[in-house]
């Protein structure tokens, strides 16, 4: 029975209160804008409707990156349909999700037998660490397969030895969807089985053993889902290659040692969550040795207490097991991102509930008081972060104040006044990410825009230029320049830039865009620019420049015969 609500013993009672907890902490998680990725994902105009969900099964989640969440991507796409521009609706939906997966994970402590179902399940619902994956809309990813994740884990935990074939194929097809929301559900056969074999432990050890054979059925959907993943995005897609290509980033002794540190640092946030942040670029591996020494030591505490707290040793393999892979041990993914804890986070659940019965050593009275007073610190965070994810510069503003040499944070916070109109700050936020990533073309870029509003023409040109010399693979930059050269009155330079911006520019529809801007603007020829815009919208419809481009030469060309 939970400490905290001692006279709450119906599941719908229950429910009702972590729905209760659940909105009241995400009811300010609502803003109308997208913010980080879902600004650059779900605002595309590729993304569209119900229609286009068949597309989303053959194709990445975004472009040029390795990521095949077809399910849910479709999801976003119902969203669309349904809600157009109110952005606040797509949240709310993750909000939902979140609080199923929340029912889910009190579903499957209760399955498990441990105390405390729903206090573990209520820290669950209102932990910090949980704003990222609720509050950006594309990373609602992380909740579906969590919540396919442990309804497939309950059905499996309640009927895998009454009925094992209902279950298994339940289980089965849930894995599937679970896959095909993102990544990390691979792990659910490892889960499966600590569940199975940690949360009987009634059982003696053969009959333990055949209720892990039947797991093997879970081959099947992950075959097929990573035949369909290799469909879509071809060899470079496949787990294989992501393993190779995170081999050759570095040497396994130093991703042995990135890993230690990073999930130490889980462990960490988890127990003590904050400061958060969006991002970590500047993260450094630091400490590897007391590291390695803290997880020996968590690890042999809960094996040697195995029988007495048998939720400890299941709760921290199944953290571990489900964090593998979103590491630089097995991918090459974020160096450290709060989204990737929460599905790990059901491990902590686990272990939040097992070692709840240590407080009644305190007296009922001071455990549940103790309990709330948990709850309450953790809502109050969780509520106060929300508030960061409302704008981009919201956002970018809390992650400088927590990593001021985040040269990423920098960057995009320079990328939000830059939209604001704040064009010193950019200059000196891109300033400060030069000093501490000079390398990153995109500061320069972004200070020679803010400089060229400021009409500091030469120095823009210098920025735009070190950017060309950083990053010469970018016909952007190119771009960049050649616009600033026709400012300037220099068109054949700027013609030669434009030349080589479209000689490096891979999309066909973009080099048509950049050729219609080299003949309007270098050459005057607004017939063929006409000409170069049309073609590009017959490959991208939507291509706002060649729209306003095309709008610009009709324009154009109605004043022209006034004037006749």
């Amino acid at each position: 029975m939970s400490l905290i609500t001692p006279l709450v013993n119906r599941h719908w009672a229950a429910g009702l209160l972590l729905a209760a907890l659940t909105l009241g902490v995400y009811s300010n998680a609502v803003p109308p804008a997208f913010v980080f990725d879902d600004a650059a994902v779900l605002l595309a105009p590729t993304l569209g409707g119900v229609e286009t969900i068949p597309r989303l099964f053959v194709e990445p989640a975004r472009p040029r990156e390795f990521l095949y969440r077809p399910l849910a991507m479709a999801s976003v796409a119902v969203d669309r349909s349904l809600y157009g521009r109110d952005f606040r609706a797509y949240h709310m939906t993750n909000i939902v999700l979140h609080l199923l997966a929340t029912l889910a994970v009190f579903a499957l402590l209760k399955s498990l037998s441990v105390p405390a179902p729903l206090f573990a399940a209520a820290v669950f619902a209102v932990h910090p660490i949980h704003t990222e994956a609720v509050d950006a809309v594309f990373n609602r990813s992380e909740i579906l397969a969590t919540l396919f994740v442990a309804v497939a884990l309950v059905v499996l935990a309640r009927g895998a030895a009454s009925r094992p074939v209902l279950a298994h194929a339940s289980a089965s097809l849930l894995y599937f969807f679970a896959l095909l929301s993102r990544e990390s559900a691979v792990t659910l056969p490892a889960l499966a089985a600590f569940v199975l074999w940690f949360g009987r432990p009634e059982l003696e050890r053969g009959r333990r053993l055949r209720l892990l054979i039947p797991l093997l059925a879970l081959l099947l959907p992950l075959a097929v889902y990573l035949w369909m993943r290799s469909a879509a995005l071809g060899l470079a897609g496949s787990p294989l290659h992501s393993v190779l290509e995170a081999v050759g980033y570095q040497s396994f002794s130093q991703r042995l040692g990135l890993v230690a540190t990073t999930f130490r640092d889980y462990w960490r946030m988890m127990i003590w969550p904050w400061p958060l942040r969006a991002t970590y670029q500047d993260y450094l591996v630091h400490g590897i040795g007391g590291a390695v020494a803290l997880h020996g030591v968590l690890l042999a505490v809960v094996l040697a207490f195995r029988r007495q707290c048998p939720g400890g040793l299941l709760g921290v393999a199944f953290f571990y097991v489900a964090l593998l892979p979103s590491s630089k041990l097995m991918t090459d993914p974020a160096w450290l991102a709060e989204r990737f804890t929460y599905l790990p986070s059901v491990g902590f659940a686990i272990v939040v509930a097992s070692l709840s019965p240590q407080l009644v050593r305190l007296g009922r009275p001071a455990a549940t008081a103790l309990q709330a007073a948990l709850i309450a610190a953790l809502a109050l965070t969780a509520h106060a972060r929300n508030r960061d994810w409302h704008s981009s510069t919201l956002l970018w503003e809390a992650e400088v104040r927590h990593g001021p040499h985040d040269w990423l944070a920098l960057l995009n916070l320079s990328q939000a006044y830059l939209d604001a109109g704040r064009l010193e700050e950019v200059v000196d936020l891109c300033r400060r990410g030069a000093a501490v990533a000079p390398e990153r073309s995109t500061l320069a870029t972004n200070a020679g825009v803010a400089l060229v509003g400021l009409g500091r023409v030469a120095e823009a040109e210098t920025a735009f230029r070190r950017a060309v010399l950083l990053n010469d693979g970018d016909s952007e930059d190119h771009a960049n320049l050649a616009r600033l050269l026709v400012l300037t009155e220099r068109r054949p330079e700027a013609a030669q830039a434009y030349a080589a911006a479209i000689a490096r520019e891979p999309n066909l529809a973009r080099q048509h865009l950049l050729r219609g801007y080299m003949l309007l603007q270098c050459h005057g020829d607004a017939e063929g620019a006409g000409r170069e815009y049309q073609a590009a919208l017959l490959l991208s419809p939507h291509l706002s420049g060649a729209i306003e481009g095309l709008r610009t030469v009709r324009a154009a060309g109605r004043r022209g015969g006034g004037n006749r």
